[in-house]
């Protein structure tokens, strides 16, 4: 996971090549610490295995931690805990060209209550081997549907405020779940895509996840 320290907060990003995460978190830095004389950022690599445990161990409530980065490692403190971990080295993908700037995309707002519950019915009949799930609009629709050959099909739809052309993405279904998984219930989110091909972007709040599509065949 990259670790990027700015003025007023800090940028989190991980990627597997076929889905980007973001998250902004505001933050105040303590003298100078990861910023450059030139005004640039300092960027860091915490490995994966060090990201699960501190998702693990660190409190869920509002409580204040501290970031301490090095050119070697990483500390993570709270008032009664310090986790140090060594850095990786390497490139980070550019993960700014990444996330897409389209002017020609729909942007689309839904309860995410409610579409979590169709992406979970539709779901029901996808496997490990088979798990894109169609995402199609049309006429204020929005329609999931799913086909293998092992179980069968399913087609759930709900409603959309949307009066543009019929759009057709294929999306892998247990990276849009986990995304739904990471999000309160009773908020909304945005989603953007389009019919070129590219990613679907989901959005909400200051975090933001990139989905690169399946083939359609």
């Amino acid at each position: 996971m990259l670790l990027e320290f700015h003025a007023d907060g800090i940028i989190a990003v991980s990627t597997d090549g076929r889905r980007l995460a973001k998250h902004e978190v505001a933050a105040s830095v303590v003298g100078n610490h990861g910023q450059h004389e030139d005004g640039g950022c300092s960027v860091v690599i915490v490995p994966g295995r060090a990201v699960r445990l501190l998702l693990k161990l660190l409190p869920t409530d509002d409580e204040l931690i501290k970031l301490v980065a090095t050119p070697n490692d990483i500390r993570v403190a709270t008032p009664g805990m310090m986790i140090v971990s060594r850095l990786l080295e390497g490139r980070f993908p550019r993960w700014r060209d990444v996330i897409p700037k389209r002017t020609d995309a729909v942007h689309l707002t839904l309860d995410m209550d409610k579409f979590h519950a169709v992406l979970r019915q539709a779901s029901i009949v996808t496997s490990e081997d088979s798990r894109g799930i169609g995402f199609s609009l049309d006429a204020d629709t929005l329609t999931l549907d799913a086909n293998t050959a092992e179980v069968g099909s399913a087609c759930v739809a709900m409603e959309v405020v949307y009066s543009g052309q019929p759009i057709a993405v294929c999306l892998d279904n247990t990276f849009v779940a986990e995304f739904c998984k990471a999000i309160a219930q009773d908020s909304q989110v945005s989603v953007e895509v389009s019919d070129d091909g590219g990613a679907a972007v989901f959005r909400a709040g200051a975090y933001e996840y990139v989905v690169m599509p399946l083939s359609k065949d």
